[in-house]
């Protein structure tokens, strides 16, 4: 096993000479199969290795560029507490939070006002379930870190949790018309870029949400557990606009029949998972 770790490591950790020489050598080939129009398997061979040379450039950089961020971050106060201090970022993530899907809230509720839609009725409705946990968490959490009994605050804790995942199942309430009515009207086109763009950021969000989740529930705080279950139960529903959206921009009219059914099946797991949470 060590011997493995170490030839990947001398794979895709090498000497920063050869990282500089590799990205020249991928600049030089990568001009040369798109001017001067090479042979198919000099390009599959080309973007292979431009691919790698990618990968060692980003292994080496990112560390580093992150490491000495936050050096400089860490030399202030605030800065430094958000870094080291989990529960203290989880604290802030809830308030962030909560200001967005307020926004959100006003915004649809505006708009349906204005439009008389009830699709934009239904989003300021599932927006406003969301502010209310968060409202609700919060509130719960900046009272009990005031308590001086650990143990009734931590009872105050889990009845916290109990009544975010009665709100849960209401705010599942509110996703089963919005992915009715996603599934019959389908989603509209808003171009490939837009399309890429909006996968990076919910497989980014739905990853992040999982591993905050698994962080979490080892930290023995039944409200930021839910905070963090709140969120994972958001980025589902990202993942089914997200696939109703892709269906849309990459999808034909021959396949309807099966873009109609996997939207059904991931939007009856959706509904079912945000309910299991709850």
């Amino acid at each position: 096993m060590k011997d493995i770790k170490n030839f990947i490591n001398r794979i895709f950790c090498p000497h920063v000479l050869f990282i500089l020489a590799a990205c020249c050598a991928s600049g030089v080939l990568l001009w040369y199969v798109f001017v001067k129009d090479a042979h198919p398997a000099v390009a599959y061979c080309t973007y292979f290795f431009s691919a790698y040379s990618l990968c060692i450039l980003l292994i080496f950089t990112i560390p580093r560029v992150k490491n000495a961020l936050l050096r400089a971050l860490s030399k202030i106060p605030i800065m430094n507490r958000y870094i080291n201090d989990r529960q203290f970022r989880a604290q802030v993530a809830i308030y962030m939070s909560l200001a967005v899907n307020s926004a959100y809230s006003v915004f649809y509720f505006v708009t349906a006002v204005v439009q008389k839609s009830y699709w934009q009725t239904v989003l300021a409705f599932y927006n406003f379930t969301f502010s209310v946990m968060r409202f609700m968490l919060l509130k719960n959490y900046n009272k009990i870190k005031k308590s001086p009994n650990q143990n009734a605050a931590h009872t105050e804790e889990w009845k916290a949790h109990r009544h975010c995942g009665i709100l849960m199942l209401f705010m599942s309430a509110t996703m089963i018309p919005m992915i009715a009515m996603s599934i019959k009207n389908g989603a509209r086109a808003g171009g490939t870029i837009l399309a890429i763009i909006m996968a990076a950021y919910t497989f980014w969000c739905f990853s992040a949400a999982i591993a905050n989740v698994v962080k979490f529930s080892r930290q023995n705080s039944p409200i930021l557990l839910a905070s963090k279950s709140v969120c994972f139960a958001r980025a589902l529903m990202s993942l089914f606009s997200l696939q109703n959206t892709m269906f849309a921009q990459f999808g034909s009219s021959s396949e309807n029949s099966w873009q109609f059914i996997m939207n059904i099946l991931l939007g009856l797991a959706v509904c079912c998972a945000s309910i299991s949470i709850g």
